[in-house]
């Protein structure tokens, strides 16, 4: 079934499916998706050296060129599941990852940034020593 959530337009074109069979078992894939339960795993973090570089190599090959349905679909159903976790759930885990791996990214949030991203309605206090368990950081 992997497989054939991986199909795309062109593929269904060779294969000689018509255009409105082609929409119908689009649809019908999307409703399996989502009929198919949320599966997490744990992951390992793994450590991550940046290195300062004086220039960049950037392929131009796709540049400006067009998303493809599956890099379109790939991202609505990512969406999809990131809504069912909870926005706030899901920025608390980045943001705290991203501590983890790099305990220095924490000055680029200083409460100058994150009193822009404070949800006023709470009145949950934001520490100013403490951007770990920062209430506005999980609204980015």
């Amino acid at each position: 079934m992997e497989t054939l959530l991986d199909i795309e337009d062109e593929h269904m074109k060779d294969l000689g499916v018509l255009p409105g069979h082609q929409v119908k078992l689009k649809k019908r894939l999307d409703e399996w998706e989502e009929d198919v339960p949320l599966v997490t795993t744990n992951v390992r973090p793994v450590p991550v050296t940046v290195r300062p570089t004086t220039s960049v190599a950037v392929s131009r090959g796709n540049v400006g060129s067009a998303p493809t349905d599956k890099m379109i679909t790939s991202v609505k159903m990512s969406w999809a599941h990131l809504q069912e976790i909870g926005t706030e759930v899901v920025g608390e885990f980045f943001y705290k990852k991203l501590f983890e791996l790099n305990a220095e990214t924490k000055r680029l949030f200083p409460m100058s940034v994150r009193r822009r991203y404070r949800d006023w309605a709470n009145d949950e206090e934001e520490d100013e020593h403490d951007p770990n368990n920062s209430p506005a950081l999980r609204r980015l």
